[in-house]
């Protein structure tokens, strides 16, 4: 391996610390926390260790074909403290407040789009409701009438049709009819008794 590819993979090793502790605090911040139990705990951090030796492994293939020494660890571990005294105060405090902006215009967002778009969609929905409804209502009530209207007028024409039928009926001919009337309704009254007895009959015996 020549020097030029060792100082090469030196800093690169130093880089890989530094993301390292980068990569870890915001991985801190922004899931970990976010998790209560130890055992969704254990297993993000094992999926981001993985993730994170892939990178390591993928960084030093593309430098050195992939080959490990030593110095490599000791660089990841310079970086990783350069990150810790140098960088992370002011990278965790860059990243909180980002999160608090981001939050922040999350809100407005979410204010604005209540008031100015979802509660006029909401309002807009409701007048077109109502107005419906009492078209819908003035439709129905308007071919109620027309109906009884209509029934009216084909009563009144079948009353009208039926008393010329009576009209030119013989005078011998509706004394017959008159008695089959009478006829038809004394037998509606001589029924409705029999089967008022019969109940009362079948009352009786069920006590």
């Amino acid at each position: 391996m020549s020097l030029t590819t060792q100082f090469a993979t030196m800093i690169s090793m130093i880089l890989m610390g530094i993301f390292l502790g980068i990569s870890f605090d915001s991985y801190k911040i922004l899931l970990r926390r976010r998790f209560s139990s130890s055992i969704s705990k254990f297993i993000n951090d094992i999926f981001f260790w993985l993730i994170y030796c892939i990178i390591l492994f993928l960084v030093l293939f593309y430098i050195n074909e992939g080959a490990l020494r030593f110095y490599v660890f000791l660089a990841i571990a310079c970086g990783f403290s350069i990150y810790k005294s140098l960088i992370e105060s002011i990278y965790v405090l860059l990243l909180l407040k980002t999160i608090r902006i981001i939050q922040s215009i999350y809100k407005v967002l979410i204010n604005f789009t209540q008031k100015f778009i979802l509660s006029p969609i909401k309002w807009i929905i409701m007048v077109l409701y109502k107005f419906a409804n009492k078209v819908y209502l003035l439709i129905r009530n308007l071919i109620i009438k027309v109906c009884l209207l209509i029934y009216k007028v084909i009563k009144v024409v079948i009353l009208f049709i039926l008393r010329l039928i009576w009209a030119l009926i013989p005078e011998k001919l509706k004394k017959h009819l008159r008695k089959i009337v009478i006829i038809i309704s004394y037998y509606k009254k001589v029924k409705a008794k029999i089967l008022s007895f019969i109940v009362k009959v079948k009352k009786w015996f069920k006590r």
